[in-house]
């Protein structure tokens, strides 16, 4: 595994907002990889509202699809590996 890291902005710029959203998707994305999908997907859904950038499909977006696709699968061995099915 690698770290990926997100640049917020400058300290002063960093809203009460974009923090609240950085924890819940922080939260959600602990969630998803022990496997908690159902558990996972409320949390990304409330970070989408903190993340609206027009014409992007935003992380917590693309989360919840796999959420959803996830929950709908239910992996047996599930090592927090996904694998695409399409581009």
């Amino acid at each position: 595994p690698i770290s990926v890291y997100e640049l917020l902005g400058p300290i002063s710029e960093v809203t009460n907002e974009i923090q609240s959203c950085k924890e819940k998707y922080e939260l959600a994305l602990d969630l998803y990889f022990e496997g908690s999908f159902k558990k996972a997907l409320p949390l990304f859904r409330e970070a989408i509202a903190y993340e609206m950038h027009e014409g992007y499909k935003v992380p917590s977006r693309v989360m919840m699809d796999r959420c959803e696709e996830l929950i709908k699968l239910a992996p047996k061995d599930w090592d927090g590996a996904y694998t695409m099915r399409s581009k």
